[in-house]
């Protein structure tokens, strides 16, 4: 569904976007329409798995976070945000989330066609990204 949505925003069509409940790990019922707009961002730890997906984006970039970086921070937002418990959130990570990361999201660096390095905020990269985003509407 992704992959069609994707290619409705480009082609200029609304789309009925599904809502996702982090909490349940399930799909709610509802759905937020998106117009489209002059820039669609796709954002997700598989964005760039899927080469289909990938045929339709312009600029194709992967954030690459050091591993101690992305477990802190998937710790707090669970923990905060999520309800869960530190011991939940290290035995999920130690479990599968490492070994998942390594087989498919760390190999989608090679399908970018740029890499930036993210240990804190990245103001040039943030910079260069925009100007490209403003030549290109």
């Amino acid at each position: 569904m992704l992959r069609l949505q994707v290619a409705q925003l480009r082609d200029g069509q609304s789309i009925d976007r599904p809502t996702y409940d982090f909490a349940s790990h399930t799909r709610t019922g509802e759905t937020v329409r998106l117009t489209p707009p002059s820039l669609v961002v796709v954002d997700g730890m598989l964005a760039l798995h899927d080469p289909e997906l990938r045929k339709h984006f312009d600029l194709k970039i992967f954030v690459d976070v050091d591993d101690d970086v992305r477990f802190i921070r998937r710790l707090r937002r669970d923990v905060v945000e999520r309800g869960r418990t530190v011991d939940s959130v290290i035995g999920q990570y130690l479990a599968s989330v490492k070994e998942m990361h390594d087989l498919y999201v760390a190999p989608q660096k090679y399908a970018a066609d740029l890499i930036i390095s993210w240990m804190t905020y990245n103001d040039r990269a943030v910079a260069m990204l925009n100007a490209w985003a403003t030549t290109t509407d």
